[in-house]
């Protein structure tokens, strides 16, 4: 159930820890379905201020907070509490993670004049928001396969990297943190981001009300609209959103049931990639009145992922946009400059040419083109970076954005590399069966010729006699 609204607590009020220290409230940092988050000027510290009905209810979340600090979140970005709050105020202290600010700032559009259009832009754009949801939902899925449940996902307790590349996120609620299967877990929620099971009364928090919760998250940052708040339930009574929230209403996109469409919000086909879309669907339909039926967290991250890989910069406006099938920049209609690929290939060196050639190739599909296992797409003079998890797939998760080389589009037929790893890479011409060797040297820039036919340049990361992923160069189509 959702909690009680209470008028939040004014900055500049003392509060006072167990042990008898004492903290002056400051700026409001965040606000969930049960309380408020206070940076403290005393230190990189914030408090989070819980509401509650009665001093049971008070001795409850005590209790529950000392649990959360005997639970294993060592290496996990979660604001875990520090030192319970004396009465009569019911919270704790927690570490404040330094140039961070909540979601939310990325969801709504302040009033300041600017058009919603220059807003997104300036606070990121495509790009960054994707790159954001892909660490949001990588966080989430770290603390799922450790058995733990959140709990109460919503924008105003995930904090994220304050600068627009940052990637960074930083969850400041912890209170409603606990073990898969717990059946003393809260059901409290942030109205508006409550898996309909559990508006219901049918389930308690589980990873899959997470992922719901987070589904929403996701469309709303993407889109500034909310995935059940249609035209219809806008305008409506209260009661419409009640029912929308509780599963009662198709929601904006659906496939089939147009009747709670939504004309606002930023148009769907600029910010949802088809894969994005078949992942919505799957999770606002499918999954809506079955839970089993959600797209795993995994998935997500690995379609954010992709999504980002193919955006591209505007020159004109810096918007960032998808290329593939774009003509345009759709913010600002700037036509789309001539563009080049990477393409990930895997090497398999147990595979034997029939010519009797060199060992090893290219792993291929039933139809005998070399099998894509990533894509990213390179536009003029744009530095893009080849990271970790383009490469390697057995990378621990907090290192899965780790530059290995920095490639760039100089003209149509050349990329120029830079070799950002402690060792020396790989290239290797390919020319039919026929291999040459080169190296790429640490810290070293090598220009690449670019062409569709003839011989092909790898950056192969192992060598010939390993098993490893290439990346190979070309225009795009």
């Amino acid at each position: 159930m959702p909690s009680t609204r209470t008028k939040s607590t004014a900055p500049g009020q003392v509060v006072t820890d167990l042990d008898g220290h004492r903290y002056t409230l400051d700026k409001l940092i965040g606000q969930g379905g049960q309380g408020e988050v206070f940076e403290v000027r005393e230190g990189r510290l914030a408090v989070k201020l819980l509401r509650s009905a009665n001093e049971a209810e008070r001795e409850r979340i005590r209790r529950c907070l000392q649990a959360v600090k005997r639970l294993d979140l060592e290496g996990l970005p979660i604001a875990s509490p520090k030192a319970v709050l004396r009465p009569p105020h019911v919270g704790y202290l927690m570490h404040l993670a330094a140039g961070m600010s909540s979601l939310r700032s990325m969801l709504k559009p302040p009033a300041d004049g600017r058009s919603v259009s220059t807003w997104y832009v300036a606070t990121g754009g495509l790009r960054a928001r994707l790159c954001r949801l892909a660490s949001i939902f990588e966080v989430f899925a770290r603390m799922h396969g450790r058995g733990l449940v959140y709990g109460d996902p919503s924008p105003g307790n995930i904090l994220i990297a304050s600068d627009a590349d940052g990637q960074r996120a930083f969850l400041i609620d912890a209170d409603n943190l606990h073990v898969e299967g717990d059946t003393k877990a809260s059901g409290l929620y942030t109205p508006g981001y409550g898996a309909p099971e559990l508006i219901r009364g049918e389930s308690g928090p589980n990873t899959l009300t997470d992922a719901f919760a987070l589904g929403v998250i996701a469309f709303e940052m993407l889109t500034l609209v909310h995935p059940f708040v249609g035209d219809m339930v806008h305008d409506g009574e209260p009661e419409l959103e009640e029912a929308a929230f509780r599963g009662e209403l198709p929601w904006i996109e659906h496939s089939t049931d147009l009747g709670n469409k939504s004309s606002r919000g930023i148009d769907r086909q600029i910010v949802i990639s088809p894969e994005l879309k078949k992942l919505f669907m799957r999770m606002f339909e499918d999954g809506l009145k079955n839970p089993l039926a959600r797209p795993g967290l995994g998935e997500w991250v690995a379609a954010f992922c992709q999504a980002a890989d193919v955006t591209i910069t505007c020159p004109r406006c810096t918007a960032t946009y998808y290329s593939p099938k774009s003509t345009a920049c759709p913010w600002c209609a700037q036509a789309r400059p001539e563009l080049s690929l990477a393409l990930f290939h895997l090497w398999d060196p147990e595979i034997s040419h029939k010519s009797g050639g060199q060992g090893g190739d290219f792993v291929t599909t039933a139809k005998g083109a070399r099998r894509s296992l990533a894509l990213v797409v390179l536009s003029p003079k744009e530095a893009v970076p080849i990271l970790r998890r383009h490469v390697h797939s057995d990378h621990p998760a907090d290192q899965t954005d780790e530059p290995l080389v920095e490639a760039v589009r100089t003209r149509a037929d050349a990329i120029r590399v830079r070799n950002l790893t402690k060792q020396p890479l790989l290239l290797v011409k390919h020319e039919g069966h026929v291999r040459t060797t080169d190296k790429l040297d640490v810290g070293a820039e090598k220009l690449l010729p670019v062409s569709s036919v003839g011989h092909k340049w790898y950056l192969h990361f192992g060598s010939l006699d390993t098993l490893h992923r290439a990346v190979l160069f070309t225009p795009m189509p």
